[in-house]
């Protein structure tokens, strides 16, 4: 064989190899177990020493970078998981209208309500009540009649107690049997309390008063059926036994911040309510409350 010919195959053959290294290099790193492009780059060491998984850039669909959630996003999702019937984020800083997060049926805010409140957590915005007027007015919903579970849940900041019943949640109606209501109230000197009227009689479960130390708050009430439980940053503050048939209660507004659009309105600061049309269980509690970074 001559020279010329002993060259020509020697560039062949090298031409083959390269062309088959790259279909390797292709093919494996699409495969289950194969080399990734952080594998073949050379390791700078900034990522082993500064930056861990969790800290990485979310990647959408199209391959872009998204921003970091915020601490109120995560919260968000958290409470978006468990399915509740109303949402109220409550981060409007105009207008009338108290958006839903779920979509399903927004809100009216009434009377005095400040809104753009410094909120519960980085990244959200809440609402204030002076304890004349105001409110969020629901609509006709929620009666939870018979032993219908529930759980309310909201973020609360205490900026005045007096003796007057001051409500968080409440809902207020009046049968031929009598009084139907349902609500968690606040009242000095005594502290706090959740109540379920029910034909005129009252059954409360008590807590002790919130700090007024300038800090939201994580407030939730589960009714399971036959058990009422209050819980205060993640723990049982109380706790009462019920098994009455509650009447409904047609016609009536269910309102956060005031019992009803009448009368009842709460002094202080208001973030991130929900109610769901279920008891919660005490392991989604304690992640609502972590996902807020406590």
């Amino acid at each position: 064989m001559g020279r010329l010919s002993s060259i020509v195959m020697a560039v062949a053959a090298m031409a083959a190899a390269a062309v088959l290294g790259c279909s390797l290099l292709v093919g494996t790193s699409g495969l289950a177990g194969g080399p990734s492009a952080a594998d073949a780059a050379p390791s700078t060491g900034a990522r082993d020493a500064d930056v861990s998984d969790a800290d990485a850039p979310r990647v959408d669909a199209d391959g872009r970078a998204d921003a970091p959630l915020s601490v109120a996003d995560t919260y968000a999702a958290a409470v978006l998981a468990d399915g509740p019937a109303l949402y109220l984020r409550l981060d409007e800083t105009s207008g009338s209208v108290a958006l839903d997060a779920t979509g399903v049926q927004n809100a009216a805010y009434f009377g005095e309500v400040a809104l753009g409140t410094q909120g519960a957590f980085p990244g959200s915005k809440a609402i204030s009540l002076s304890g004349l007027t105001g409110g969020i007015d629901a609509g006709p919903r929620f009666d939870f009649e018979g032993r219908k579970p529930m759980t309310l849940e909201a973020w609360y900041r205490v900026t005045k107690t007096d003796g007057v019943y001051r409500f968080l949640f409440g809902k207020d109606a009046t049968d031929a049997k009598g009084r139907e209501e349902y609500g968690l109230f606040f009242q000095v000197p005594d502290g706090f309390y959740f109540e379920r009227y029910v034909h005129e009689a009252s059954q409360a479960v008590y807590m002790t008063p919130l700090a007024q130390d300038g800090s939201y708050h994580h407030l939730v009430v589960t009714y399971d059926g036959s058990t009422v439980f209050v819980w205060v940053d993640g723990i049982v503050a109380g706790s009462l036994n019920d098994t009455r048939n509650a009447a409904t209660k047609g016609g009536v507004s269910f309102c956060i911040g005031a019992l009803s659009p009448k009368y009842g309105t709460l002094f202080g600061d208001v973030d991130d309510a929900a109610v769901y049309e279920k008891a919660l269980t005490p392991d989604r509690i304690l992640a609502h409350y972590h996902a807020a970074g406590r």
